[in-house]
Order: C-alpha cells, then sequence, then structure tokens
C-alpha cells in the first residue's frame, strides 16, 4: 500500500513538472462543447472550432494584437464566429487577393438556420486588414446563401473594423470588402475604409429560391419597408467608400443580379462618386442590375474636388431616398440627390441589345417612324439626311422617346434634337461594341421608338425570364422567352432631404435619356423643401412630394404625388434622429392613389433591424482569456 502510494505521489509530481516545463503543449486552443466554443485567434484553432461545432452553435475567439491568416476559412453551416472585439484583435489577411478571409454558405431551412428571426451566419468583433499595405480588396468576407420559396438565410456582419484595403490596380470601384449573394440580415455598426474601391456587392441572383442571374427579383413584387433585403444600418464609411450592388461580382463565381439592398443611419465620409449605387442590366452580358435600392437617414460629407459627390446613383431598378442629411467643404460639390442613368439608350450590350426600339426584351411600338439614307461625311459621329425636312424637334417626345437606328451597322442611338436634315443624339458613343458610332455614306437607318427599356429605373415586377441558352434578337446566350419584360412603373420617390454646401449644378433628381420624366417615373420635393405650414405650402399636391405632419398634407392632390406624415408611425424603437426631419423621428408615406384620395404606402422597417440585438460594442459577451500558465494534477 505504501509503495502504490509513492507511485502516485510521483506520477503527480511528473505531471506537474511537465505543466511548468512545458505550458504551452497543453494551452487551451479550441476548448467548450455545443453550443459554446472558445478558441485562441490563430486559424488553426479557430477552424478546429468550427469544424467541431454543430449548426447553431458560437464560437469565441479571444486574444489581442494581431495574428496573420494565410487561408480562407470556409463555413458551411449556420456559426457565430464572435471575436474579443475590433480595438483589441486584428486578423491580418495572407490568403491572396483571390480568396476571401471568411467564406460563408448556408441554406434557409437547415438545422440552426429555419427561422427568419434566426441569425444563420454572425461574424463579429475583429479588424480585417490586409497582411501587405494597399492590397486590392476582392471581397475579405464573402457569403453566399441558398434560399427557399419562404427566405433566404440571414447573416450579421457587425461591430468590425475593415480597412487599409485598396483597389491597387483592379480598376476605379473593381474592388470591395463584402461579397453577398441570396442572403438577407444586416450589416451594422462597422467602419469600413477601402480607397478608391466598394464596401459591398451585393446579389439575390435567385431571389426566394427561383432563377439566376436575379431573374426572380426582377419578376417579384417590391419588399420596401421589409426583411427582403440586405440592410446596412449604423456604419462609417470612411475614404472614398460607397455601400453598393455593382452586379458584377457573387461569392464563389456564379451568377449575379437582382439586388435588394437598404442603407440607413450611416455616416459617409468622403464617398467617391455615388454614396449608394449599382448597376443596370447592360455591362454584365446575361446579368441582371439591381432590383431594388431604399436609402434614408444617412448623413454624408463630400470632400472630393475632383468628380463630385452622388448620395444615390443607379442604373435600374426601384429606388427611394428621403431623410438624409448632405452637406459639402470647399472646394467640394454635389451633382444631384438622385442621379439615373439607362447605358442601353446609347450603347449595344449583348444580349439585351441597344434600346432604340429593335431589343425584344423592351417595350417598343413597333412602328418605323421615318427611313432613309445618311448622306453626310464617311467617319462622322453627326447625323445627316439632306433629303429631309423635319420640323424642329419632330423627334424629341420626352417619356416616349424616338431613336435613330443604323440598319446597315446594327446600332442606335436615342435622339435629343434635330433640325430640318440633322439629328443629335443624347451620346455618340457605342463604345462596347467597338469604335464611336460614326456614320458611313450611304449607311441605310430608321426612326424606332422603345417606350420602356428593360430593367431600366423606375421600373419593378415584371414576366420571369429564365435561362442563358437561346438565340435572341442575333445575340446567343440569352433569355427566355425573347419578348418584353412588361414592367410595373414603380416611381422614383424623393423627399425631405437636407444639403449644404456646394449645392447641385443639376436637380435633386436627374438622369440621362428620356424614357423617365417628372411626375410620372419620378416624384421629388425642391432643393431643401420645408416641412409644410399648412395643406397648401410649400406642397399643395399637385405635383412633386411634400413632407411634415398629418394635419398639414393637402387636401387635394393629383394621382402619384406623395406625402411623407413625419409624426406617425412606430417603427423607429429607439426614437434616433432623422437627419432630413430635426425633431421627428418617425413617419410613414402616403400616395396619392386617385384624385384627392390619400393612401398609406410605405413605413419603414423595424429600427434598428430585429438582428441587431444587446450592446454595440462587439464584445459578444465573450469569456476572459485562458490562463497561459496551467497547471494539472495527475489522478
Amino acid at each position: 500500500m505504501e509503495l502504490k502510494g509513492r507511485n502516485s505521489d510521483m506520477k503527480r509530481l511528473l505531471g506537474t513538472l511537465v505543466l511548468l516545463l512545458f505550458p504551452v503543449l497543453l494551452r487551451a486552443q479550441c476548448t467548450g462543447s455545443s453550443p459554446t466554443w472558445t478558441s485562441t485567434a490563430d486559424e488553426t484553432s479557430v477552424s478546429q472550432c468550427i469544424t467541431k461545432a454543430s449548426a447553431g452553435d458560437t464560437v469565441h475567439v479571444t486574444g489581442s494584437g494581431s495574428v496573420t491568416w494565410a487561408n480562407s476559412l470556409l463555413i458551411t453551416k449556420p456559426l457565430k464566429i464572435i471575436g474579443p472585439g475590433a480595438s483589441n484583435l486584428t486578423i491580418l489577411d495572407n490568403a491572396g487577393s483571390t480568396n476571401a478571409l471568411f467564406r460563408w454558405t448556408g441554406t434557409f431551412g437547415t438545422e440552426g438556420c429555419a427561422a427568419t428571426t434566426t441569425v444563420c451566419f454572425r461574424l463579429s468583433g475583429f479588424t480585417i486588414s490586409p497582411l501587405t499595405s494597399n492590397t486590392a480588396a476582392n471581397g475579405p468576407i464573402n457569403v453566399a446563401g441558398t434560399c427557399t420559396s419562404t427566405s433566404c438565410p440571414n447573416v450579421r456582419i457587425d461591430n468590425n473594423s475593415i480597412t487599409g484595403w485598396s483597389e491597387s490596380g483592379n480598376g476605379l470601384y473593381a474592388s470591395w470588402l463584402i461579397l453577398a449573394d441570396n442572403v438577407f440580415g444586416v450589416v451594422d455598426h462597422n467602419f469600413l475604409s477601402c480607397s478608391s474601391c466598394l464596401a459591398a456587392n451585393v446579389n439575390h441572383s435567385a431571389y426566394l429560391g427561383v432563377g439566376t442571374y436575379g431573374d426572380n427579383s426582377w419578376a417579384s413584387a417590391d419588399s420596401f419597408g421589409g426583411p427582403n433585403a440586405l440592410y446596412f444600418e449604423n456604419n462609417t464609411y470612411d475614404s472614398n467608400n460607397t455601400s453598393s450592388n455593382d452586379c458584377d461580382a457573387a461569392p464563389y463565381g456564379g451568377t449575379v443580379g437582382g439586388c435588394r439592398v437598404t442603407v440607413r443611419f450611416n455616416t459617409f465620409n468622403n464617398p467617391g462618386g455615388a454614396a449608394v449605387t449599382n448597376h443596370g442590366t447592360e455591362s454584365t452580358g446575361r446579368n441582371r442590375g439591381g432590383r431594388q435600392l431604399e436609402v434614408y437617414a444617412n448623413t454624408m460629407t463630400c470632400l472630393n474636388t475632383s468628380f463630385g459627390c452622388v448620395p444615390l446613383g443607379y442604373r435600374g431598378g426601384a429606388a427611394i431616398l428621403w431623410g438624409d442629411s448632405f452637406s459639402t467643404s470647399a472646394g467640394s460639390w454635389m451633382n444631384s440627390a438622385v442621379s439615373f442613368s439607362n447605358y442601353r439608350t446609347y450603347n449595344s450590350y449583348p444580349p439585351w441589345g441597344t434600346c432604340d426600339g429593335t431589343s425584344p426584351y423592351d417595350t417598343n411600338d413597333g412602328t418605323v417612324y421615318d427611313s432613309g439614307t445618311y448622306t453626310g461625311t464617311t467617319g462622322s459621329q453627326n447625323f445627316v439626311d439632306s433629303s429631309k425636312n423635319w420640323m424642329t424637334n419632330r423627334w424629341v417626345s420626352p417619356g416616349s422617346p424616338y431613336s435613330i437606328h443604323n440598319v446597315t451597322h446594327n446600332w442606335g442611338e436615342q435622339i435629343q434634337s434635330n433640325t430640318a436634315t440633322t439629328i443629335t443624339p443624347y451620346f455618340q458613343a457605342c463604345s462596347n461594341i467597338g469604335p464611336a458610332c460614326t456614320w458611313t455614306n450611304g449607311d441605310q437607318y430608321q426612326i424606332l421608338r422603345a417606350t420602356v427599356c428593360v430593367d431600366q429605373p423606375g421600373r419593378g415586377a415584371g414576366i420571369l425570364h429564365s435561362g442563358n441558352s437561346i438565340i435572341c434578337n442575333g445575340f446567343s446566350n440569352a433569355a427566355s422567352p425573347c419578348s418584353p419584360a412588361n414592367e410595373a412603373r414603380t416611381p422614383i420617390y424623393e423627399w425631405a432631404d437636407s444639403f449644404g454646401g456646394n449645392g447641385y449644378n443639376m436637380g435633386v433628381v436627374s438622369g440621362i435619356g428620356s424614357q423617365i420624366i417628372a411626375n410620372r417615373d419620378y416624384y421629388e420635393e425642391s432643393k431643401n423643401q420645408s416641412a409644410q405650414n399648412s395643406p397648401t405650402s410649400p406642397f399643395n399636391g399637385s405635383s412633386g412630394a411634400g413632407h411634415g405632419t398629418k394635419v398639414h398634407r393637402p387636401t387635394t392632390c393629383t394621382t402619384g404625388v406623395a406625402y411623407w406624415a413625419e409624426d406617425e408611425g412606430d417603427w423607429n424603437t429607439t426614437n434616433t434622429t432623422i437627419p432630413g426631419t430635426p425633431g421627428y423621428t418617425q413617419g410613414n408615406l402616403y400616395i396619392c392613389t386617385a384624385t384627392n384620395t390619400w393612401t398609406l404606402h410605405y413605413t419603414p422597417y423595424t429600427y434598428p433591424h430585429p438582428l441587431v440585438t444587446g450592446s454595440t460594442s462587439g464584445t459578444g459577451g465573450i469569456p476572459p482569456n485562458p490562463p497561459t500558465g496551467l497547471t494539472a494534477i495527475v489522478q
């Protein structure tokens, strides 16, 4: 018995000596059990915890200072990865310019991701920077969901600092920090900084689990004021950043398009170009453009002295802008509150073609209004047919514009003005199909008309296109059916925005092309229009939009105009100040749906986003760091 006791004492002594001499060998790396795990900050340990974790678990990452990761972290189940706070831990990305540091994929309806109120993936409490300064940002955070007919997976990316990146040779705004496809949820309380690149590139290519290329998003109704969007709120964007959907990049490849994005209560410091933007159905081939942008209660300061700023610049779909505060510094300037463009009015983009009356995807009159032969100098961009005697501006028709189509060389341009024998288009470009649009003596032409371009600004739900296997209008890889989208008019609305400093060079809402006209396709307030002081002033209900208390809403109205009743609603649960309506924190939008008939049209989604819970510190309630000099008694 005495010998046995001595042997036990010896084992304990040896165990203690081993731990004292080599504590690092037994230091906790990935510990815990479902549903909570704790990992040190090295990528091997975090990866181990992710492997061990079950769907819906939380992995707490501890540590301080900085750590370098050399590989992408692939996550294929619903998880929450919570860091110690962005001010405490920096992950230096050395995974390569084409690899995301965090890559998450998930399917709505799976275990841990089975309710619209559930966060399927959360990433919180880190600083994420490149190992080498000025590294091109190609999406250090990639999230790609798979939707069902009821919802898409919710993600939350919050309380991080993603900084130190640049476009670094990729071309202006060809880099981004966050890539997302087919997810809803919220990106909140982050600091996002990237030189000459984008904060986010968002898509809903298979919206509610149907199709590709964003087709179903374009076939589905608007979702303003609801959960079916990716929200960006309470972020700070710095150094030429935008929060945008470019419709030209998706996580891990794949198809893109159809984004639905809401941007609210953010601070933009010196955005380059447009603070919020999207691409249209044009420059990226078969892909569709952005479907829906909702932008409100943001603060933006423009410092750019070279090409100015635009709060909202977009090239397709439905959009609203309201309640923001925008200002400029000395030497900087803004273009307009909402700037839109439809590139296909003056360029051909396969497989959609040019919106000049020849593309089957547009709404065309189907009439050849005039035709003839170009009689001018070969190589000129200026059109002339000396045999004509047109009335001045005969071919100018705002809201239903005419185009001149070069039958010989198959290109066209929308007409801006004309004289008796000449025509001036909006642009003389055709850059996407070769050299500038130049005429050759003897070229045959037709004057046609497209009243609505597919996916143009101010349009919404239409027919469901699909696939890329047919030939349409001479273009391969085209969408089926080869027919007009027949999209509903969804007017652009702008109201209650405040502008200071160097003002506009153009109107509050401005754009290129004349398919879109005021008080039909968009409704706006005048610059710095004040709140109502009576039912008739400054907005009388006949055109445009207004805001103020409900008692001052006009008693008469013209169909389509809008009024923001700033003294009703309860969606802003924290009563956070709205910059554009000082003194008021709520509101509902009414639309005049028939003469002198106001109908409640829009209430913003609950703020803060329902997925935003707890404090904004980013700690996520993590436990203290594990001790580094553990001892143990071997039994």
